[in-house]
């Protein structure tokens, strides 16, 4: 009888000793307890042996760092030119072993003059030759080596290193070629920056963009340029959410046009940027958008609108708490809720009689508030309060022109 696997066989054992046949043959029994123990123990014994070998490993590892670390610290102190042929003479030039000393040294000497000169000249003669070996390896582990390495100092002359990690299988390797590159990258790199976070899915493009954080005012330039000349809309996303993080006043024309782009995604970003700005035309764009056909858009800008306590907007966010769509609803009624005083005056047109869901979602959000510790949200009030119409004034907006007047004195 042929098993597949140890465990299949030891699943296998309990109904084999039950069975009739087995019971009935004593001899039979015992040599299956044999062979179960025989394979019992086997398993044991190499688990025993692969654990004294690891950890025989483990201890002679140590051993060569704490030498290479012992003559690194020789050179730093006594100020001697280093002589790195007792690393290759012993068959030390691999970086599992040497890199983490010198990381660890690094931050030990980090200002260190002698520190510096003794590191250049390990990493030109000893570790360098050693990483563009070990980035042409098929195995991802040995590429990480490589990257650690080259990240150190990174040169000019090693960008196409650094590309060629920006397309690497492994999404680690991916994510450390990219502070390199902003350091060292030409405008091409820069670019292909862009294009590998078109790629990338939700989750990855966001610690890219955490990335770009690194990036310089050289970086931030290239990415206003390429933004102003391109066509495609994943392109322009991926741009404008790295801006975002950086934003002048001139970046509000950049991203005007893809505000009313055909491409819902990149709409939608050009709106997450322009709730950032703070300046009065983007509050009346904003505001523009609570009429949009999209309930994303009309979503987000009440959203940005109660954020900011536009409460010019306050009509339109009435109206909108009525809308067909739930967060178009919710958001709404959260603005409201944020502009105060004048917003929770607004609310008390929203009826029952009048819309039995935007009702309901005033309630949901009345409990949610609640919930949070904000106190008793009792909406008081109890005066006429109709939505303005053509040439009328109403008492809404004599509230919102009073607030402009204010924040104008």
């Amino acid at each position: 009888m042929k098993f597949s696997s140890f465990q299949k066989f030891i699943q296998y054992v309990p109904e084999l000793l039950a069975s009739k046949k087995t019971q009935d043959n004593p001899d039979l029994l015992q040599n299956i307890l044999v062979v179960e123990a025989f394979f019992i123990l086997s398993a044991m014994a190499g688990l025993f042996l692969y654990h004294r070998l690891v950890k025989r490993k483990n201890r002679k590892t140590l051993e060569i760092r704490q030498i290479i670390r012992k003559r690194l610290v020789y050179y730093v102190k006594k100020k001697k030119r280093p002589d790195f042929k007792f690393i290759t003479d012993n068959g030390w030039n691999k970086l599992p072993l040497i890199l983490p000393v010198v990381e660890s040294l690094d931050t030990k000497f980090k200002m260190d003059v002698q520190w510096l000169f003794v590191m250049d000249e390990l990493l030109e003669q000893v570790l360098f030759p050693l990483a563009r070996e070990y980035a042409m390896s098929p195995w991802w582990n040995r590429r990480n080596w490589a990257l650690r390495c080259l990240t150190l100092s990174p040169r000019k002359k090693d960008e196409t290193y650094f590309l060629n990690f920006l397309c690497d299988p492994s999404t680690h390797n991916r994510f450390g070629a990219i502070r390199p590159l902003l350091k060292v990258g030409s405008a091409y790199s820069l670019n292909v920056i862009v294009e590998v976070m078109e790629d990338e899915n939700r989750h990855t493009q966001a610690v890219f963009l955490a990335m770009t954080k690194f990036g310089g005012d050289n970086f931030y330039e290239a990415i206003r340029e390429r933004l102003k000349r391109e066509l495609d809309p994943a392109a322009k996303r991926v741009c404008i959410d790295i801006l975002s993080d950086s934003l002048e006043h001139s970046d509000l024309f950049l991203i005007k046009k893809s505000l009313f782009d055909h491409d819902k995604s990149l709409r939608l970003t050009a709106l997450r940027c322009l709730g950032k700005f703070k300046l009065h035309h983007s509050t009346q764009l904003l505001i523009s958008f609570l009429s949009d056909d999209m309930w994303e858009v009309r979503s987000l800008a009440a959203k940005f609108l109660g954020s900011r306590k536009a409460y010019q907007a306050i009509p339109l966010l009435v109206t909108n708490a009525c809308d067909r769509n739930w967060w178009v609803r919710l958001n709404s009624i959260q603005a409201l809720f944020d502009m105060g005083d004048s917003g929770r005056l607004a609310l008390t047109t929203i009826t029952k009689e009048k819309d039995k869901y935007a009702y309901e979602m005033l309630q949901y959000v009345k409990a949610l508030r609640e919930d949070k510790g904000e106190g008793e949200l009792a909406i008081t009030g109890t005066e006429d309060f109709t939505l303005p119409e053509e040439g009328k004034s109403t008492q809404l907006e004599l509230l919102s022109n009073d607030s402009d007047e204010k924040k104008s004195a």
